[in-house]
């Protein structure tokens, strides 16, 4: 499944959430872990004795952080390593992806109090947005929950018939398997959207809703199989309405929605 995970942390307890999560798909995969933490470089204009002493302190904090979360995967049998760099946040946990060929990277929306915590956030999403390897991002509570060894037991996947949305099925499978996971599949069906949206002057049936339903409980038996769902949920989509509109001949394209 994953071979290296790469887990960005700050140093809060907001951050460290992430860790029994990244613990157990680490576990479950035999994959290693990267620890990261990025330090931002002062600008040498205000730079003074003062601020350096203080910055090495900090380092040095975070050296420590480092080492006890470090010892913490070590003790579940992980292969763990910890780096520090200096630089901006997004561009070097981007930059270890790369460099390191992280198949994974873990970490929190949420990290240091104040207008930290919207500099992580802003860093995750800027880091979701520029590599190609899968993210698992965690939520924070202000109150850290009480975790199992297990904390992921389902994953929930939305469909909505398109290839681009099934092509995380394979993926997801293949997590699910590796760690003995359940999955929940869900098609949300747009009934009010689908009024409103058409065109022609053709009287609404209530029972479309329950044929739509129907047909999307159906793509969704489908995808369970592996069959081809987007030919599948179209295909019982037109025929459901069809049947309670007319013959398919008669029933724009449009009016079925995309």
């Amino acid at each position: 499944m994953y071979k290296h995970i790469l887990l960005p942390l700050d140093g809060s307890r907001l951050a460290e959430q992430v860790v029994p999560y990244a613990q157990q798909v680490a576990k479950a995969s035999k994959a290693k872990v990267t620890l990261l933490n990025v330090v931002s470089p002062v600008d040498a204009r205000v730079s003074n004795e003062a601020i350096e002493k203080m910055l090495q302190s900090e380092r040095s904090s975070l050296e420590q952080h480092l080492k006890k979360v470090e010892e913490a995967f070590r003790g579940r049998g992980i292969e763990t390593q910890s780096v520090i760099v200096t630089g901006n946040p997004a561009d070097e946990i981007v930059r270890a992806v790369a460099d390191r060929k992280c198949d994974l990277v873990t970490m929190a929306t949420r990290g240091h109090s104040g207008i930290g915590r919207w500099m992580f956030g802003s860093t995750a999403d800027k880091v979701l947005h520029a590599v190609s390897s899968p993210l698992l991002l965690i939520r924070p509570a202000d109150q850290a929950p009480a975790l199992s060894e297990r904390p992921i037991q389902r994953i929930l996947v939305a469909l909505d018939g398109s290839e681009l949305a099934e092509s995380v099925l394979p993926a997801v499978e293949d997590v699910a398997k590796t760690m003995q996971l359940e999955i929940a599949l869900i098609r949300v069906v747009p009934i009010s959207t689908f009024a409103m949206a058409s065109m022609e002057p053709y009287a609404y049936d209530p029972r479309i809703d329950e044929a739509l339903t129907k047909a999307a409980t159906d793509y969704l038996a489908g995808s369970r199989s592996g069959s081809n769902r987007k030919a599948c949920w179209r295909q019982r989509r037109k025929s459901a309405v069809a049947t309670l509109l007319g013959t398919s001949s008669t029933l724009p394209e449009r009016s079925l929605g995309a």
